[in-house]
């Protein structure tokens, strides 16, 4: 199991890269371009434009951290993918499932989400 939610974190982690790099690209079509990783990063912590993702990456830091752990709990890890599949689902009333659901447009965001689908009924399976 603790392989399969590992697998789960880097591809949320990759999801996540790719999400961060389209932000980046509007960002800086509006903005200009961002001058430093330093600058880039405070964007990402702080600004208005990054801070949809954070709910994303709250669930990649829980489900890693609980990959690490001794004795993997099964319940916390079906809680993770139940609010996993929850951030992910349609709903027009969420500003992450709005700005996920257009990000969905770029092909290399679709092949992660079809990836990530295919990873999570695995891993609801065993549970």
């Amino acid at each position: 199991m603790k392989t399969k939610i590992q697998a789960l974190v880097n591809l949320l982690l990759k999801l996540h890269k790719a999400l961060l790099d389209l932000e980046r690209t509007r960002y800086e079509a509006e903005y200009g371009p961002i001058l430093d990783n330093s600058a880039y990063f405070n964007l990402v912590i702080s600004h208005e434009d990054f801070k949809w993702l954070s709910g994303l990456l709250e669930i990649i830091a829980l489900l890693d951290e609980e990959s690490e752990a001794e004795n993997i709990s099964a319940e916390k890890i079906a809680d993770l993918i139940t609010n996993l599949k929850n951030l992910l689902e349609v709903n027009d009333n969420s500003e992450f499932s709005q700005r996920y659901q257009a990000a969905l447009k770029n092909p290399e965001i679709s092949q992660f989400d079809n990836e990530l689908k295919t990873v999570i009924s695995k891993l609801t399976a065993i549970n």
